[in-house]
């Protein structure tokens, strides 16, 4: 019986120590890149939280993945396009062209789409036909998107998603909307064990205590 409580404590105690939560948004595939020295979405640079290297996302299953669900704050940072760009989720969120810096849109409650993503996505229009990028989805028609985390913990992620639509230029300042997902349930360090393993703990620990009182009857 000892031998039978002890290894079922310990296999517990191996679940409790693995059970650890991702953080509530990561960057999945693509390639590491550098902005280029036209990289300018007026009104937002100079800024050097948005200079250097950006995780690119062009190819279907690359993006950002949502681990849990979410609240989401949208933050418009600026953009340099001659095309018409909107960002969305859910809504119509910005219009490059009528949108200001700071500009705020927030969603609370957001879980992932079915293939694991945070759901939002870009259209770019040039005049005369609609480009539209998904999240996950990566790249069409020469339009792309990259990402660049600023804050990374277990409930809260800030990333600056950078659109490049399918214009001539390649420099990831069509429009740029800064993420932020705060976990709607927060976690700290493990997650919490599910009720049923807390039963079974229990459980254990009564035939251990019954086990030692059969044995000093005995005796």
């Amino acid at each position: 019986m000892k031998k039978l409580i002890a290894a079922s404590a310990l296999s517990l105690a191996i679940m409790a120590g693995g059970a650890h939560s991702a953080n509530i948004l990561t960057i999945v595939g693509g390639d590491v890149a550098s902005l280029t020295s036209s990289f300018d979405p007026i009104p937002a640079s100079p800024d050097n939280a948005l200079t250097g290297q950006v995780s690119t996302a062009n190819a279907a299953g690359q993006g950002l993945k949502l681990d849990a669900t979410a609240d989401i704050k949208f933050t418009y940072l600026g953009s340099e396009a001659g095309f018409t760009n909107f960002f969305l989720s859910g809504a119509e969120v910005f219009e490059a062209a009528d949108a200001n810096f700071g500009n705020v849109y927030s969603r609370n409650g957001v879980s992932a789409d079915a293939g694991g993503f945070l759901p939002f996505f870009f259209t770019s229009n040039d005049g005369s036909s609609t480009v539209t990028i998904v999240n996950g989805a990566g790249a069409i028609s020469g339009a792309s998107i990259a990402f660049k985390v600023l804050e990374d913990t277990l409930d809260f992620v800030k990333v600056i998603a950078f659109l490049n639509d399918a214009g001539a230029d390649t420099d990831y300042d069509d429009m740029v909307v800064s993420i932020e997902a705060r976990r709607a349930v927060p976690t700290e360090g493990d997650v919490p064990l599910p009720g049923a393993v807390i039963l079974l703990m229990s459980g254990l620990a009564g035939l251990g205590y019954m086990g030692r009182q059969r044995k000093a009857k005995s005796a």
